[in-house]
């Protein structure tokens, strides 16, 4: 989506822009006709068109401010391409539960009491959601797209509960990619052992430039 801000020159206006594209996946096209802002206000990001005062846009004469860069010019991995995929697998263990419970105070008994794990539908202890996924973070920020990478947003749909001991594979895929922006749309899954569906869903990411700092 491209998003048109009037007045962009301005304190209001400007912040607006930046926050923008900062946090989403849209673009920003900006007007003003500098009367009560200054033009260094503007994101370089931004398709800025100067007007003159009492003239229509569409009569006016636009020119850009920018040519539109390469949104991937700094990443250490590059843009990545559309299929290129990721795998890393792990054993879990008992001491990724109390890690996990040492991080966020999660004590479900269903990780801990074995006793009572086995009558749960479960049969077994079983790992918190977030051991499981983790290894999607890895996959993120160490692989593809690589070093600088974020989540900007996930959706994933717990199928199938892990146990301790199991082996598990998460894997990412690039679905879309961005060339203005170093943002992309992932397939996200999670196997174990037995090449069952654990975990599936999809995350948008973000990738810093890094390369110079």
């Amino acid at each position: 989506m491209n998003i048109l801000i009037t007045g962009i020159a301005g304190l209001l206006g400007s912040r607006l822009a930046t926050w923008i594209l900062d946090n989403t996946e849209h673009n920003v096209t900006g007007i003003d006709n500098l009367s009560g802002g200054y033009i260094e206000n503007v994101d370089k990001r931004v398709d800025f068109y100067p007007f003159k005062t009492g003239l229509r846009l569409r009569n006016s004469t636009c020119m850009p401010q920018t040519e539109k860069k390469d949104g991937w010019v700094g990443v250490l991995n590059g843009q990545p391409e559309i299929g290129q995929f990721s795998e890393r697998s792990r054993t879990t263990t008992m001491g990724d539960i109390h890690a996990f419970t040492a991080m966020t105070g999660d004590k479900n008994p269903v990780h801990y009491d074995e006793e009572l794990a086995k009558k749960t539908p479960f049969g077994k202890l079983i790992v918190q959601g977030g051991v499981t996924t983790g290894l999607l973070n890895a996959c993120v920020a160490e692989d593809l797209p690589g070093p600088g990478t974020v989540f900007l947003s996930t959706e994933l749909k717990f199928l199938k509960a892990v146990g301790v001991g199991e082996v598990l594979t998460a894997r990412v895929e690039i679905e879309s990619v961005r060339n203005d922006k170093p943002i992309c749309k992932l397939k996200t899954t999670i196997t174990d052992s037995a090449g069952d569906l654990c975990v599936d869903g999809t995350a948008t990411t973000y990738t810093m430039a890094l390369k110079g700092l």
